[in-house]
C-alpha cells in the first residue's frame, strides 16, 4: 500500500526542489549565448512596431539578427515589466531610450533577471499543464507526471535562459491540452482558447501552423463532432496564424505569404555552419552523410532520463499487450493520438525535410512534457500489474533508484542541468569528447572563479575568436568593460571542440565543471590568460 495522493505530495516537493535550483541560478547571474542578442531582437521588433505606428515603413530584415522570424511574445512581458521597473520605480529610462539606444550593463543585467524570472515561472506553469493533460487522459497519478517534468534536466536547465525553446514547449503543450478538452467538449470556449494558444504557438515559431493544421485534421478525423465542422478545423489554424502576424510586428509591412515562406525557410534550413561534438565525432548539417534521425537518435540516448525511457517503455509494452488481447482496445478515435502527435508530428516532419538541428536536444523540448505523461501512465500499469511479484517489485525499485539519482544529478549540475549525460551516456562512450556546455552558459562562472584565484586581467583583451558572448557579458557584470587594446588576452574553451587541449603559452586561468552522482566529472570549459 502507498499514501493517498503521494504523488501530489511528491509533486510539491519537487517545486520546492526547482524553486531552490532557480534561486540559485537567478543568483549566479548565468547568461547563454543568444540571450544579449534576444534582448537586442525583441528591442528592435518594439521599435518596428513603433515606426510602424507613426506612419512610417521600416524594413523588417533591419530587425537584429534572423529574429524577424521569432516570435515576439515569449520576452515581450519581460521587456514590458523590465520596462516599467526602470522607468516607474527606477526612473532613469524613457521609452526613447529603450527603443533606439545602446542599453546600459546594468539595464541588460535587470533584464535578463526578468526574463530569467519569467522563464522559471512559465516552466511552474508548464508542470501544471501536464498535470492537467493527465487527468483528462485518466491518469491515476496525474502529478506524477508534473513531477517529471520538473525533474527532466534538458528541461530544468533551459528554463533558466532558454527564451526561444521552453515557451515553445509551453505553448505546444496549452494547444495540446485545448485539443483534448474539444475532443471530450463541444463548449465553444475550448475553441476560443485552442486559437490563442495555437497563435501564441505559431508566433513563437512560425513553422508551426504546419502541426497546427495536421493536428486540427486529426482532431477532426478522431472525432468529428468535436470540431463540428471541417471547416472550424481549418479556421483554428487560420485564425491562428493571423493572431501570430498581428503580435509579430516584422511582418506588418509584408504580404503575409511571402513573410511565411521566408520564415519556413529559416526554420527548416537554419544557417549554422558547426558541428555538435558526439563521442569525438563530429555530427553538423555540413558534415558529410548528415542525417537528421541520426542526430535525434544519438542526442536522445544520452539525453533522456533513464527512468522516463524505462516508464515510457513499459506504457508502450502495456499498450502492445493489450492491443494483442483485444485488437479493438485500441481503434481509432482514442485521444491518445493527440497526445502522441506533439510527441511525434515535429520530429516526424524534420526528419522527412532533412532539417538543421544543433545544440543537442534543444530544439526538441516540447517533446518532453508528452513524454512525462506516457511515463506517468506506464508507472501506474507497472503499479497495477498483476504479473510476477518479484519482478513487478525488481522494476519499482530500479524506478525509484534512478529517480533518486536523477534527484542527486540534478543537485550536482545545477545552473547547468542542459549538460547532463544519462547513465546510459556516461558510460557508453568517451563523455569527455561530447559537447556539453554548448551555450557558454559557465562563462561567467569561469571569469568569477579566475577573479577569485587573482587569474584575471584587471583590462584583458576577451578574444571572440573562442571567447563567446556571455563571456563579454560576464566581463562586463564583473569588471565594468573591456579594453580592446590591453594584454593579455582571454580565451574561452567551451565543450564545442573534440577535446580540451593546452594553448601553446597560455596559463589557465580557471575551470568549471560538475561531479555526478555516479562520479562522472563533466567540465564545462576553460578560461585561459594567453600572451
Amino acid at each position: 500500500m502507498i499514501p493517498k495522493a503521494w504523488d501530489r505530495r511528491l509533486y510539491w516537493w519537487a517545486v520546492g526542489l526547482y524553486v531552490v535550483l532557480a534561486v540559485a541560478a537567478l543568483a549566479s547571474g548565468v547568461t547563454s549565448w543568444d540571450e544579449e542578442t534576444d534582448y537586442l531582437g525583441i528591442r528592435t521588433q518594439i521599435a518596428h512596431a513603433a515606426q510602424m505606428l507613426h506612419g512610417d515603413s521600416p524594413d523588417y530584415r533591419d530587425i537584429h539578427s534572423n529574429l524577424e522570424y521569432y516570435g515576439a511574445v515569449g520576452l515581450l512581458p519581460a521587456w514590458i515589466f523590465w520596462f516599467l521597473q526602470q522607468s516607474l520605480l527606477v526612473g532613469r529610462l524613457t521609452l526613447p531610450q529603450a527603443l533606439f539606444y545602446p542599453a546600459a550593463e546594468h539595464q541588460l543585467t535587470g533584464f535578463y533577471f526578468t526574463s530569467h524570472l519569467l522563464l522559471a515561472s512559465e516552466f511552474l506553469g508548464l508542470s501544471w499543464l501536464v498535470i492537467a493533460i493527465a487527468r483528462e487522459l485518466g491518469a491515476r497519478f496525474p502529478w506524477l507526471a508534473g513531477c517529471l517534468t520538473l525533474l527532466t534536466p534538458s528541461l530544468l536547465g533551459h528554463s533558466f535562459v532558454n527564451p526561444k525553446d521552453i515557451p515553445f514547449a509551453l505553448f505546444y503543450t496549452a494547444y495540446t491540452f485545448t485539443l483534448l478538452r474539444r475532443y471530450r467538449s463541444t463548449d465553444v470556449r475550448w475553441f476560443g482558447w485552442s486559437v490563442l494558444a495555437s497563435g501564441l504557438l505559431i508566433n513563437q515559431k512560425f513553422v508551426a501552423i504546419v502541426p497546427v493544421l495536421l493536428t486540427e485534421l486529426l482532431l477532426f478525423g478522431l472525432k468529428p463532432s468535436a470540431g463540428r465542422s471541417l471547416w472550424r478545423s481549418v479556421f483554428v489554424p487560420s485564425a491562428g496564424l493571423l493572431l501570430a502576424l498581428l503580435l509579430q510586428p516584422a511582418s506588418w509591412g509584408l504580404m503575409p505569404v511571402v513573410y511565411l515562406r521566408e520564415a519556413f525557410d529559416t526554420f527548416a534550413r537554419h544557417e549554422w555552419g558547426g558541428c555538435m561534438w558526439w563521442g569525438g565525432s563530429c555530427v553538423g548539417i555540413n558534415q558529410p552523410g548528415w542525417m537528421t534521425l541520426r542526430y535525434l537518435w544519438n542526442w536522445w540516448s544520452i539525453k533522456w532520463p533513464l527512468l522516463l525511457v524505462l516508464l515510457v517503455v513499459l506504457q508502450a509494452a502495456w499498450c502492445l499487450n493489450r492491443l494483442r488481447r483485444d485488437p479493438q482496445s485500441l481503434k481509432w478515435g482514442n485521444p491518445w493520438w493527440l497526445l502522441l502527435s506533439q510527441a511525434a508530428l515535429v520530429p516526424g516532419m524534420a526528419v522527412l525535410r532533412q532539417s538543421n538541428l544543433y545544440d543537442a536536444d534543444r530544439h526538441t523540448l516540447f517533446v518532453y512534457p508528452a513524454l512525462a505523461v506516457i511515463a506517468a501512465f506506464g508507472f501506474q500499469h507497472l503499479w497495477q500489474w498483476q504479473g510476477p511479484l518479484l519482478l513487478r517489485r525488481s522494476l519499482l525499485a530500479l524506478a525509484a533508484v534512478l529517480a533518486f539519482v536523477l534527484v542527486l544529478d540534478d543537485l550536482a549540475l545545477n545552473p547547468y542541468q542542459s549538460a547532463y549525460l544519462n547513465e546510459w551516456g556516461r558510460l557508453s562512450h568517451d563523455h569527455k569528447t561530447t559537447a556539453l556546455d554548448y551555450w557558454a552558459v559557465s562563462a561567467k562562472e569561469s571569469l568569477r572563479q579566475a577573479q577569485l584565484n587573482g587569474n584575471l586581467p584587471l583590462s584583458p583583451t576577451v578574444d571572440d575568436s573562442v571567447g563567446p558572448l556571455p563571456l563579454f557579458i560576464g566581463y562586463r557584470q564583473l569588471a565594468g568593460h573591456v579594453e580592446t587594446d590591453a594584454s593579455p588576452r582571454l580565451k574561452f574553451q567551451v565543450r564545442d571542440v573534440p577535446a580540451f587541449s593546452n594553448l601553446d603559452g597560455c596559463t589557465q586561468a580557471s575551470e568549471v565543471s560538475r561531479t555526478l552522482s555516479t562520479g562522472h566529472r563533466l567540465v564545462m570549459s576553460r578560461l585561459w590568460s594567453c600572451p
